[in-house]
């Protein structure tokens, strides 16, 4: 037995709750005979369908989104760091030469951690605030943004690419930091658009699909 309601809950993300409604329960009629894995494999192709509808419908305005989120991921990326490594240095500074002071190798961890999560995090809240309706194409649109800077350094590595020799841990893995900054980007969307959804009882009630 699977639940009707976080049906409804997924579709609720990509369309309105009236919607998603209808759409569960049309699912929900042609489901009798079939099994779970039907049911789920047209709730999400169905969720699909409308993200990828809406990004190709206002393609204009998600490529516009998708720019200026990946400004503002470099633009908070580069605050996060000089802030943290400016701060860190004045009042807990890292010997790791004679005359030279720095963060400790934890701490690069710690930067290199919060840019790939809380700065994407932040990042897809904001561009889903100026995307109200469509948060998760938004969020698509974006991922796709971030995969062209990672494509490129996949490109150049070890060939454009030369690492500078430091006391530091050479953290360099392009394609779990890829997908681990689009989905915090899409989580930071998510969360927007769940802080919009009308608050209280599913459409359907507790309905549950034979």
């Amino acid at each position: 037995m699977h639940s009707a309601n976080a049906a409804e809950w997924v579709l609720r993300l990509v369309t309105s709750p009236e919607r998603a409604a209808s759409t569960v329960g049309d699912l929900l009629e042609e489901s009798t005979g079939r099994n779970i894995l039907w049911f789920w494999t047209s709730t999400l192709r169905t969720a699909a369908c409308h993200v990828l509808k809406d990004l190709w419908v206002f393609r204009g305005r998600m490529a516009w989104l998708a720019f200026s989120g990946l400004v503002e991921f470099v633009l908070l990326g580069m605050a996060l760091g000089m802030v943290v490594i400016r701060l860190w240095t004045d009042y807990f500074p890292y010997q790791y030469g004679p005359n030279s002071t720095y963060i400790p190798p934890w701490g690069f961890y710690c930067i290199i951690a919060a840019m790939v999560t809380a700065v994407p995090l932040m990042v897809g809240w904001e561009i889903a605030s100026r995307s109200r309706g469509r948060e998760l194409a938004a969020a698509l649109a974006l991922a796709l943004a971030l995969a062209v800077p990672n494509a490129l350094r996949a490109i150049g590595s070890g060939k454009l690419v030369h690492r500078i020799e430091t006391p530091y841990p050479y953290v360099d893995n392009i394609l779990v930091g890829f997908f681990t900054m689009a989905l915090f980007a899409t989580a930071g969307a998510m969360l927007f658009r769940l802080r919009d959804l009308p608050r209280g009882r599913s459409v359907l009630g507790s309905v549950r699909p034979k």
